[in-house]
């Protein structure tokens, strides 16, 4: 029974990571975790029911352990708690499928690996529906007057509208860049099962699904997502002529010589087709990515072994922010923001775990000359696709792309062939282990689902109180309730602050809610400006004046404070 529901809930998993974007559907992260923990407790009972749980070694390496101790520990220290549980969830959704993958039989593996090729077919075809038909609606509903901002959403608003209006596809994902990783993952999974099948139907169907998806990946525009996909294809294919050819120096020198070519004429094309390229003045990606590397390695600098917290680099970002960056909530380069978040001893571990991945990767590749060899190669470029992607934007950080490669990675596993640990459970204790795991597996559930029932509530009342007809009462009543699902949410609370100061006229109770929001997220610049407004309007200018003037050395580069303050000393 395990065996067959087990690859159905990582199916289930990822059909709504890729399919149901969480900025957008926040149930999808929901169901994502819920299928996954009932997964891993159907694997803890299979083998608890046999006397004899047996794990692969590489399913769970020191490194991926080290470095989810340290995401664990930075939670607790974190500058925002909220934000670093949601993003400790979405880690724990990697470590699981990552497991229930690694263990997977062989027709489970192929049952996840056809699942994967599906889903890479059908988001490139609608990748290139929306590039013929589906930009302009999107335009239409984004200028409308009464659209409404998707609170997910809000921060990367005005990324996904330039996107937009420069056609750049990102179908189901948040940006085309995400898209384009997406992709790098998929495009090696489907070639390789194009060189595994026999049948020419299916042969002929795989060919086709490539061709959409290198399409789609075209009309992505995405520098990142093509240089991750060749370097990966290029590095995996000099592995290989290593390894099965003995190629000489020179010939390997030839062969990146040949790939880096094609790098720079995809690059040039891309180049032509954007406005924003590596050679505008204005918007420049290459730039402005050097700028928030800078300022990340800045932050590393000056706390090196002390992380901020996981998820918290767009919080200290526009502390640090030079003149000429962009407003970001990410480093886009995931190595660098784990180093600002968990210190660089939790960037440093997931380093090692992508080597140690690839190494185990290329003995497998060494050792098998059979069938395998064109899976093998396929896992091998999806991985380093998307670990040097990981080195280019922030995909990491979003489950529709970390997911499917965690699966990705946890298919590998089986390759590596590193020996099983078998714990064995005497008969007595079965009963007991078996009640505990449900006990844990449904435990967890519910604080999965706590925080969902939270959004909702946040959701509903931010209609109610931002809509074209306000009701101002009920979407009060709904934060409240929102804060009960999730208490140490300060976006709770400052918005409970601003509802009563604004719409009910409960000006004191208002004031202290947004102080709460304050003690639980002090580095969010906006709150201190909105408690400072607050006091201005209740006349108390010395602390309203205060409250801004810490709201602008939070964001030195807000305008909108400097000006304010401005106006109060011409008074």
């Amino acid at each position: 029974m395990s065996e067959r529901l087990i690859p159905a809930f990582v199916a289930f998993s990822l059909f709504f990571a890729v399919l149901f974007l969480p900025a957008l559907h926040p149930w999808s992260e929901a169901f994502q975790l819920v299928f996954l923990t009932l997964g891993l407790f159907l694997f803890l009972y299979a083998g608890i029911n046999k006397g004899e749980l047996e794990t692969k070694r590489g399913a769970l390496p020191f490194p991926l352990s080290l470095f989810l101790v340290l995401a664990v520990l930075y939670t607790w220290r974190s500058a925002d708690y909220t934000l670093s549980r949601d993003f400790l969830f979405i880690l724990y959704s990697y470590l699981a499928i990552y497991l229930l993958v690694a263990h997977l039989q062989e027709g489970g593996r192929r049952y996840v690996l056809a699942l994967l090729v599906v889903l890479g077919t059908f988001c490139a075809l609608h990748g290139i529906y929306q590039f013929f038909f589906g930009f302009e609606s999107l335009l239409q509903k984004i200028r409308a007057p009464n659209f409404r901002l998707p609170p997910g959403m809000a921060p990367f608003m005005a990324e996904v509208a330039s996107r937009i209006e420069q056609k750049r596809v990102f179908s189901t994902f948040l940006l085309p860049s995400h898209f384009a990783a997406f992709l790098g993952m998929t495009i090696p999974l489907t070639i390789g099962a194009f060189f595994t099948v026999r049948r020419i139907t299916l042969a002929f169907l795989l060919l086709i699904a490539v061709s959409l998806q290198i399409l789609a990946l075209f009309l992505t525009r995405s520098f990142s997502g093509w240089l991750s996909f060749l370097l990966a294809g290029t590095f995996v294919f000099s592995i290989c002529m290593v390894i099965k050819e003995r190629v000489s120096v020179r010939r390997l020198a030839g062969i990146w010589v040949m790939a880096l070519t094609a790098i720079g004429l995809i690059f040039f094309l891309l180049t032509l087709l954007r406005p924003d390229n590596p050679f505008s003045a204005k918007n420049n990606p290459l730039l402005l990515r050097l700028l928030n590397w800078k300022v990340a390695l800045r932050m590393i600098w000056e706390s090196p072994f002390w992380g901020r917290g996981l998820a918290t680099f767009g919080l200290f970002y526009p502390q640090y922010q030079e003149a000429g960056g962009n407003v970001v909530h990410h480093a886009h380069n995931s190595y660098l923001q784990l180093g600002t978040e968990t210190g660089v001893l939790g960037a440093g571990a997931f380093i090692w775990f992508a080597l140690w991945w690839v190494r185990g990767m290329v003995q497998a590749l060494r050792r098998d000359g059979g069938q395998n060899v064109p899976l093998i190669i396929a896992v091998l470029v999806a991985g380093v696709a998307f670990f040097i992607h990981t080195a280019l934007d922030f995909a990491f950080y979003e489950p529709g792309c970390g997911l499917v490669a965690f699966a990705i990675l946890g298919l590998g596993v089986p390759y590596m062939r590193r020996g099983k640990r078998f714990l064995r459970v005497k008969e007595g204790w079965r009963s007991p282990f078996a009640l505990g795991g449900l006990g844990v597996s449904l435990a967890l559930c519910i604080i999965f689902i706590l925080p969902f029932y939270g959004r909702l509530y946040y959701q509903r009342a931010e209609l109610k109180l931002q809509g074209r007809v306000t009701i101002p009462a009920s979407g009060v009543s709904d934060l409240y309730r929102a804060i009960r699902f999730d208490p140490r949410s300060s976006e709770y609370h400052h918005a409970l602050g601003v509802a009563l100061f604004r719409h009910l006229g409960r000006k004191e109770e208002g004031i202290a809610e947004v102080k709460k929001a304050i003690s639980l997220s002090p580095l969010h610049h906006h709150y201190h400006f909105d408690l400072g407004m607050m006091y201005l309007i209740m006349g108390e200018r010395e602390k309203g004046e205060g409250a801004i003037r810490r709201a602008q050395k939070l964001c030195p580069f807000c305008e909108d404070y400097r000006k304010v303050l401005q106006r109060l000393r011409r008074r």
